[in-house]
Order: C-alpha cells, then sequence, then structure tokens
C-alpha cells in the first residue's frame, strides 16, 4: 500500500458485511473467477473490457489493487462481492476517490450471470455507497457511470436513491449525496 495518500477522513472499515453479502479485498485465489466472470461475454457486452479476459489480466488486476489503499484520495479499489465469508467470488465492486475531487467517490458493480438478479450487486453496492456517506468521511457525493443500455444497472442505482444527472455519450451519469 502506498501509505502516503490522505484517506478519506474516516475511511470504511473492510470487510463490509451487511444483509447476506461480505465486500472484502480480493485476494490472489479470485483470479480464477474473475477472469471466468469477465470472460462471460453478457457480462463484458457493456463494458470496457474485451473478451477473453485471461486470468493473467486478473492477476495482474489484484496485484495492482493490493497496491492501492482502499479509499484514499488518488486511489481505487476493486472490492470482492461474496454471499458469505470465505464464499467463492461472485462480483466486484470498484470504489475511487479522485484526487481532483476528494469529496466525490466513484462505484461500479459488474457481477457474475450466475450471481444476477438476486440482490447481491443492490445489497454490495448499497453497503458500500452507505458506509462512504456515513458522517465524518468527508465524502458527500458518490457518482457512478452506467452504460446507457445497461437497464439492470441503471434499475439498481435508482433503488439506491442514486439521481439521474445527464447522459455523456453512451454514459449515464448519476449521483448521491449524504
Amino acid at each position: 500500500m502506498s501509505g502516503n495518500r490522505p484517506t478519506v477522513r474516516r475511511a470504511p472499515d473492510l470487510p463490509i458485511v451487511a444483509d447476506g453479502v461480505v465486500v472484502e479485498l480480493m485476494v490472489p485465489s479470485d483470479a480464477e473467477g474473475l477472469s471466468a466472470y469477465r470472460s462471460d461475454p453478457e457480462v463484458a457486452r457493456l463494458q470496457s473490457w474485451s473478451v477473453p479476459w485471461p486470468v493473467a489480466e486478473a492477476e495482474r488486476l489484484i496485484a495492482e489493487a493490493a497496491e492501492e489503499e482502499p479509499f484514499a484520495v488518488g486511489s481505487w479499489a476493486q472490492l470482492a462481492v461474496r454471499e458469505h465469508a470465505g464464499a467463492p467470488l461472485v462480483g466486484d465492486v470498484y470504489v475511487a476517490v479522485p484526487i481532483e475531487e476528494p469529496g466525490i467517490a466513484e462505484v461500479g458493480v459488474t457481477l457474475a450471470t450466475t450471481a444476477q438478479g438476486r440482490g447481491l450487486a443492490t445489497r454490495a453496492v448499497g453497503a458500500v455507497v452507505g458506509e462512504l456517506l456515513q458522517p465524518g468521511t468527508g465524502v458527500g457525493v458518490v457518482r457512478a457511470y452506467v452504460h446507457v443500455d445497461n437497464m439492470a444497472s441503471l434499475a439498481l442505482f435508482d433503488r439506491l436513491g442514486f439521481t439521474r444527472l445527464r447522459v455523456e455519450a453512451d454514459e449515464v451519469r448519476l449521483e448521491r449525496t449524504a
């Protein structure tokens, strides 16, 4: 970890355990699962990566994320989503606090198709957003960018109280305030 970037004033503790979901740092053994669901054409269809998404790429992402300090200003985290402690990886939540806008956190979510449609993404993102917007964190706004055709993710952020602000090219920008 970098150790020299300021974190939000009170960084959320990991793991975040809430309502049948665990959100925590990824570990090297998550690489196979991460590669598998990111290689699924249905999952990748509205994302920025190509399929197949190799295990080596997953290993690289997990190693890079391990060097980051979650919730630090100017840093990012790729957090594992699990149905319970010790369970296999079923998805991930991305969190970043841009150095240019330290009071704003950005989030995104990806779930394996086998885990979709059961509320896991809503519970995982909701738990992370809830922690980020707690008093004392210094985060007053959480932002998400969703592909205009990703109706499931748009509905997820609607359920979590995000406001659709504008469409830019093929992305919808959404925000939720504390």
